[in-house]
């Protein structure tokens, strides 16, 4: 098996770009033997050696990025050789699983990674939708995505974006009209695509059917429901006085 750590840097930049210093309490936490041989799995297919490979861990984001479960980044060396992997796993406290339905969340999130997306990928390649700027290709490389509910266990194995000069949005700031039209337009084409294949596959189709897992939280009150109607008043209270149709549609969500 290959040497495995966890390690802090005295300072880290989380994904705002900003940089957060790391006191005694905030150590990488043991993580679950079932996220390292995930990793030992993954890390001969990268074209690592088993048994001269270690694996290192540090946080994957910071408190208040918003994720359902916990990031963490790993490492895999080899030599000179250092290849950078962002993980995600549900929470590892059980209430805390069991509060967010994180679990359920998660059985969702690996279907997307592992079935859905090269499947409308595939759709895409069929109507000869090759390039980014014509159909829905920009999502992050997956290398890795497992949930058993049962054991709770789940892993998701990533690239890390940050690599590539992405960065969160700082969530107290506005969004700017670019990056809004940019987001609205690729939503746009996943949607497109999807009722496209729903048309003319409906069989290959109807294994994505499934009903929103958060639903069960949306209707119960809990922290959930609370962040989730604090954000469609926040929508309400940004739209003008005059915005009567559009008020009445956000109120209708509530």
């Amino acid at each position: 098996m290959a040497e495995a750590s966890n390690s802090t840097p005295i300072s880290e930049t989380n994904g705002h770009g900003e940089t957060t210093a790391n006191g005694a309490d905030d150590q990488v936490p043991e993580l679950p033997q079932y996220l390292y041989a995930a990793l030992n799995q993954l890390a001969p297919k990268e074209g690592f050696t088993e048994g001269n490979f270690s694996i290192t861990f540090d946080f994957g984001s910071s408190k208040g990025d918003g994720f359902v479960g916990q990031m963490f980044k790993a490492t895999i060396s080899e030599g000179d050789r250092n290849e950078v992997y962002l993980c995600k796993i549900p929470p590892l406290d059980d209430d805390r699983r069991e509060q967010f339905n994180s679990m359920t969340a998660f059985a969702r999130e690996v279907l997307v990674y592992d079935r859905f997306i090269p499947t409308i990928y595939e759709y895409q390649r069929q109507k000869n939708i090759r390039s980014p700027e014509d159909g829905f290709f920009h999502t992050p490389r997956c290398y890795y995505a497992h949930c058993d509910e049962v054991a709770q266990e789940s892993v998701i194995i990533m690239e890390d974006l940050r690599l590539r000069d992405f960065r969160l949005w700082n969530k107290h700031k506005i969004i700017d009209y670019d990056h809004a039209k940019l987001f609205m337009s690729h939503l746009g084409r996943l949607h497109a695509i999807s009722l496209a294949m729903k048309r003319d596959q409906p069989e290959k189709f109807e294994q994505f059917k499934l009903s929103n897992p958060f639903d069960p939280m949306l209707k119960a009150d809990g922290p959930f429901r609370n962040m989730i109607l604090s954000q469609l008043q926040m929508v309400i209270d940004a739209l003008d006085e005059q915005d009567t149709v559009e008020r009445a549609k956000m109120e209708q969500l509530k």
